[in-house]
């Protein structure tokens, strides 16, 4: 399902399809053969994106060529606004999910960014550079949902201070620890330009090189916090979802209260 590179690259098997025309299927408007679908073979896992990003001639295949909104975007050269078309259904093996794509220029990489693969429950393994289920249910795809029977909080208005807070402190963690991903990540491109310049490359053959020089610059002792602060951002932003949820949903029973007499 996945390739690798050297420096990191992680690259999945993807497939979207246009989830309107995958509707119509449904409604017996259209033939399964006629649903608009394209298939990747190299998309790009990116944790530092936002969502899924599909290059403009892959949105006109799908049949997709007016925007459903825009919205402000921002890359490696500063800000600007992005397009965005759909609905469309992405693919990973038997993990879906649906949503709008942004649009980046034909030459881009199909990307495929943190919301997707939060919600499909996919990490990165950067220790073998794979695209793995999460641990968090075994392995397997379940979606939580918690409902205020499970957990009933006082309708109070302290209760509902006591959700923000615990929402702003979860929100903290989660950016901490993202922070501190993208840290570690620019540390490990840093050490292996550096084994590149420092002349440390000594073996006989390019395999032993490498070894020798990953070795020496404790690559594998990085890409393992990688992972293990990739697994806990994961974990965080589940977390995150349920204190969101629960927010919410104190906040509407509260206001479905009768109002109290003076």
């Amino acid at each position: 399902m996945l390739r690798t590179s050297f420096m990191g690259r992680v690259t999945c098997k993807a497939k979207v399809e246009n989830a309107i025309d995958a509707a119509e299927v449904r409604q017996g408007k259209r033939k399964p053969t006629d649903v608009r679908t394209v298939e990747i073979n190299d998309a790009l896992v990116d944790t530092g994106a936002s969502t899924l990003a599909l290059p403009t001639s892959l949105l006109r295949q799908l049949g997709l060529d007016t925007p459903t909104s825009t919205k402000r975007s921002r890359n490696t050269t500063g800000e600007y606004v992005a397009k965005l078309y759909g609905p469309v259904r992405l693919w990973i093996d038997d993990r879906d999910i649906t949503l709008d794509a942004l649009e980046v220029e034909d030459g881009c990489p199909v990307l495929i960014g943190q919301i997707p693969l939060e919600h499909m429950q996919y990490v990165v393994d950067m220790t073998s550079h794979r695209l793995v289920p999460s641990s968090a249910n075994g392995g397997e795809w379940i979606l939580d949902m918690y409902s205020t029977e499970s957990k009933v909080m006082p309708l109070t208005e302290a209760a509902i201070d006591e959700a923000y807070t615990k929402l702003g402190k979860t929100r903290l963690e989660h950016w901490q620890s993202s922070e501190r991903l993208s840290i570690r990540r620019m540390e490990l491109a840093k050490a292996r330009s550096d084994k590149v310049h420092a002349g440390l490359i000594d073996g006989k053959n390019e395999a032993e090189r490498e070894a020798k020089a990953r070795h020496y610059l404790n690559e594998e002792f990085i890409e393992v916090e990688l992972a293990e602060i990739e697994e806990k951002r994961f974990a965080i932003a589940v977390e995150l979802c349920k204190i969101e949820i629960d927010r919410i949903q104190t906040v509407l029973r509260y206001l479905s209260l009768p109002a109290k007499a003076n």
